[in-house]
């Protein structure tokens, strides 16, 4: 018989449990020394360990994702967590052991609760800085999400735009998702070859494939892009070299405009924010704007920064409420007209060490807003507009008001004033629109002067001086075109000339040098006093001299006393202003931002430089120039895309002041 040798089948037993026990505890060591692979709980492609002491509840709005989030605080991950790793473990590394041995395949912390280098925890995925966004998280992946990456946890930030103003918690909430849905190792779940399916990668993608989570996170991209985009507007990033010729008057996420004044410009302020708001499971958008309260600041510096430095000015408020306007000369400002109640009248002085000072003249009662159109003041401090609702001429100091009907013709009605001008301080000129007679439809531009001057003696309001002219009368019957000069815009420059907008050139024979033009566009023409006087008093004395008011009377006596010339033609434009001394044209259009030099009235040979561009920004309006000449101040339209707006078709916008060399070139 044959006798086998062996170990008894208990010692057998309790050999391969040893073998088992020792083979079992190298891989603990393993898995310990070793955090980022393998411990604990396997790690699920869907579930997201949140950490923040900020914002409650974005746990469960990842789970509308399909999602299997949970949110901690880091206090808590970090105690229970400490006891994974060495002693000396970063409070990054403990979260990171913690979500690892409970299962989660991706870790969402908040920057503010953490210490770590950002962006350089983000490595080769890190983007480069950028002043217009933020990051509020990060996200890491997990466990055996990093095992395409050799092991090693890879993060990824969730810019959004850092200006507008959020209702809580989208910012967070934008973030977390942008980070998360944006991860390589999240996207690596698209990566999974061709016809695999019943694997868990494969389960997960069908689950977030389901509820869109890759168009949710392009929508939220495109969003906060747009919202950065509208940003640049205030530094001009996207001008290139051309920047160096602008600067912004008006701090970031400030609405304003910039008004000429002596010594530089006041600089209207209006707080401009996005408001975002939630809708469903994206943000929508709306920009409000805040008028009644308006901050101002004074005198632009060119620098090397892309906002001007601004100086307060002393002596005026630091708030009102309404709008505000400048005399023509600069030196007196409207405070708060436009809304019920009374307007300040302010003097600008000259105070030592001060670069703007200002003193308070006098309190007016002033028309209430949407009645009133094209204000202005004058340098006695007076006030005239054209009223919106009849469409006639209006004037005030502090204790009389005026007005001058609508023109008429006959028995015809339904005619306008525009374009009402001071000369001096007492002496108005008003287009006047004059109905034609029956059976025409159509109307003849008058040129009106009015004389505003105040009370008699006995403190009653005297019968306002006043008498037209058709403007082609200004010109000799033989001069004239076949089309009747139709007024658009009157400018005074200086106190001896008159600057005239017309639809159309009507003289057969421009002065030498000027361009020819279609009739269709605007022309510039220039009246002026023969022997220099002031145009104010040449008028009066044309006044009380002609046997009466009519027009061809007036119209006879002027002929003898101004010269006119035409520049020629203009434009197209959008918005124009003259510089006050009539040295220079700032126009506006579809491509920017023109200048046209003004020759000399004293010099008969002088022509037309012809019209320069400063600028090629797009979507500017109301230029007008410094006193000293030396600036073109606008508006730039700054607008929130139509996709991002609550109201695709009201898509709001902020007009933020800008100031131009007036040698730069676009």
């Amino acid at each position: 018989m044959t006798r086998e040798h062996g170990l008894p089948a208990a010692t057998r037993n309790y050999v391969i449990f040893g073998l088992a026990f020792v083979v079992a505890s190298v891989l603990a060591v393993r898995a310990w020394l070793s955090p980022s692979v393998g411990r604990g709980q396997p790690d699920g492609w869907l579930r997201v360990l949140v950490v923040t002491n900020d914002v409650k509840d974005l746990a469960s709005a990842l789970d509308e994702h399909g999602l299997n989030a949970l949110q901690r605080t880091p206090t808590g991950v970090i105690e229970d967590g400490r006891s994974l790793l060495d002693a000396d473990a970063s409070e990054l590394d403990i979260a990171l052991a913690y979500a690892d041995e409970h299962g989660y395949g991706f870790l969402a912390i908040a920057q503010d609760d953490f210490e770590f280098s950002y962006p350089g925890v983000l490595g080769e995925h890190a983007s480069p800085p950028d002043a217009h966004t933020e990051s509020p998280f990060l996200v890491f992946s997990v466990g055996d999400r990093t095992a395409p990456n050799g092991g090693q946890s890879r993060a990824a930030a969730g810019p959004i735009a850092s200006a507008p103003l959020y209702d809580r918690p989208i910012p967070q909430f934008d973030s977390l998702r942008l980070a998360l849905f944006g991860h390589p190792d999240f996207l690596a779940l698209w990566e999974e070859a061709p016809g695999t399916r019943d694997t868990p990668a494969h389960q997960a993608r069908q689950v977030l494939e389901a509820r869109k989570v890759l168009s949710i996170a392009d929508a939220l991209r495109s969003a906060h892009e747009g919202w950065v985009q509208l940003a640049r507007g205030w530094t001009h990033d996207d001008l290139g070299s051309g920047a160096a010729q602008v600067r912004t008057l008006t701090p970031p996420w400030t609405a304003g405009e910039a008004l000429p004044v002596v010594g530089g410009a006041l600089v209207l302020e209006r707080p401009a924010k996005i408001i975002v708001q939630t809708q469903g499971k994206l943000p929508e958008s709306s920009l409000r704007e805040t008028f009644l309260r308006t901050g101002y600041r004074h005198t632009p510096r060119f620098a090397s920064t892309a906002t001007a430095e601004l100086d307060s000015c002393a002596g005026l408020p630091e708030r009102f409420a309404g709008q505000a306007q400048v005399s023509a000369d600069g030196r007196r400002v409207l405070l708060g007209h436009g809304e019920p109640g009374q307007a300040e009248l302010w003097t600008f002085t000259h105070e030592p060490g001060s670069l703007c000072a200002a003193e308070l003249s006098q309190t007016l009662d002033t028309p209430v807003a949407g009645r009133v159109d094209d204000l202005r003041v004058a340098s006695s401090g007076k006030l005239a507009w054209i009223d919106l609702d009849d469409g006639s001429l209006r004037w005030m100091d502090a204790s009389t008001r005026s007005r001058l009907p609508p023109p008429t013709t006959g028995t015809k009605s339904g005619g306008r004033f525009s374009s009402p001008r001071w000369l001096d301080g007492e002496l108005l000129v008003v287009l006047g629109e004059h109905p034609r007679e029956a059976p025409e439809f159509d109307f003849d531009t008058a040129l009106h002067v009015v004389g505003t001057e105040g009370a008699g003696e006995d403190g009653s309001t005297l019968e306002p001086v006043r008498a037209h002219l058709r403007l082609d009368a200004l010109w000799a019957e033989a001069e004239r075109g076949a089309e009747r000069v139709r007024g658009l815009e009157l400018a005074p420059a200086g106190l001896d000339r008159l600057l005239v907008l017309t639809r159309g050139c009507a003289l057969e024979s421009p002065r030498p040098g000027a361009r020819p033009g279609r009739a269709a566009q605007p022309c510039l023409h220039l009246l002026r006093t023969e022997d220099g006087r002031p145009l104010g008093s040449v008028l009066r004395e044309a006044l009380a001299a002609a046997p009466d008011p009519s027009p061809e009377a007036v119209g006879s006596e002027l002929r003898g006393r101004l010269h006119l010339e035409t520049f020629g033609p203009i434009g197209p434009y959008t918005d124009l202003g003259f510089a006050p001394d009539g040295s220079a044209l700032a126009w506006t259009d579809d491509d920017g931002l023109m200048l046209l030099e003004l020759p000399n009235a004293a010099s008969e040979d002088a022509a037309l430089t012809g019209a320069r561009r400063i600028s090629a920004l797009s979507d500017l309006h109301r230029p007008r120039l410094s006193l000293d000449g030396a600036h073109i101040y606008a508006t730039r339209a700054l607008e929130l895309p139509s996709d991002l707006a609550s109201d695709p078709k009201k898509a709001p916008r902020v007009d933020v002041a800008l100031a131009f060399a007036r040698d730069a070139q676009p």
